[in-house]
């Protein structure tokens, strides 16, 4: 195992940190970057990795420049809609390039993401959507028409819908450090869901102490088998797309356990 813990380093065997960095990459994340946003950690790797794939889903591949794109058309639909205001943005998708992109394109528009799993009963997700004060969702096809009959918000769109004829081009908007990027919902002490705030600043750290513990380089492939409706499906997101490397979804609730061992080996 190899890990840094501050400024000490652990070794494996004979190998040091600074000799598995010379053989896998470079692990190029600096601590200070904690202090941006996830949206600024992004654009320094389409800067360096535009063409290179972010992600696989089966057999569909999308590289840094069109995730980018895709996001923005996200980013521009929120901004054209709803300005500049903070919204809260429920967001129900299987695991598919659509909900990495509309994560992304969300915090891009200066917005805080509501991920539910499209798993939970309705009666669950609207008491999400209720308690986060959420005012709109961008949803996929298949969860269009259960979501607006929720009746619990002022907007729903579906994903295609929502970046349809929109501009391409990366919204002006600032995004702090502690800006909300994501209210993620757990089980509470009564049951009930509870919501955890997350900051772009606890997400990016986060972030920062993966890289550094699984010295996550960009030529990593990272499997996301987590919803982001679940504490650990943005930051298996986020380790990969802040570090250039490819993030790979597979949804366990469409496929079976055999596929993910053929899909594995």
């Amino acid at each position: 195992m190899r890990a840094f813990y501050g400024d000490s380093v652990a070794t494996s065997g004979q190998f040091a940190i600074s000799d598995i960095n010379r053989l896998v990459g470079s692990i190029d994340f600096d601590k200070s970057e904690v202090d941006g946003s996830s949206p600024q950690r992004f654009a320094r790797q389409l800067d360096l990795r535009a063409e290179a794939f972010a992600i696989r889903e089966r057999h569909q591949i999308l590289s840094y420049r069109r995730l980018d794109a895709l996001s923005n058309q996200i980013a521009n639909r929120l901004l054209q809609d709803f300005g500049t205001k903070p919204l809260r943005v429920g967001l129900i998708f299987p695991l598919t390039i659509e909900a990495i992109a509309a994560h992304l394109g969300v915090w891009k528009a200066g917005k805080t993401c509501v991920p539910i799993d499209p798993a939970f009963p309705p009666a669950r997700a609207a008491e999400i959507l209720t308690d986060a004060r959420a005012q709109v969702a961008i949803v996929a096809e298949s969860e269009f028409e259960s979501t607006r009959k929720l009746n619990t918000l002022e907007c729903t769109l579906e994903f295609r819908s929502a970046t349809d004829a929109m501009p391409e081009r990366a919204p002006c908007v600032a995004v702090a450090a502690d800006d909300h990027a994501a209210i993620i919902y757990v089980p509470g002490p009564d049951g009930r869901p509870t919501g955890i705030v997350h900051t772009h600043r606890s997400l990016l750290h986060r972030c920062w102490s993966d890289t550094q513990y699984f010295q996550i380089s960009a030529h990593d492939r990272i499997a996301l088998l987590a919803s982001p409706g679940h504490g650990s499906g943005i930051p298996q997101m986020l380790s990969a797309l802040l570090n250039g490397a490819s993030v790979h979804p597979f949804d366990l609730q469409l496929r079976s356990f055999d596929e993910l061992y053929d899909w594995l080996w």
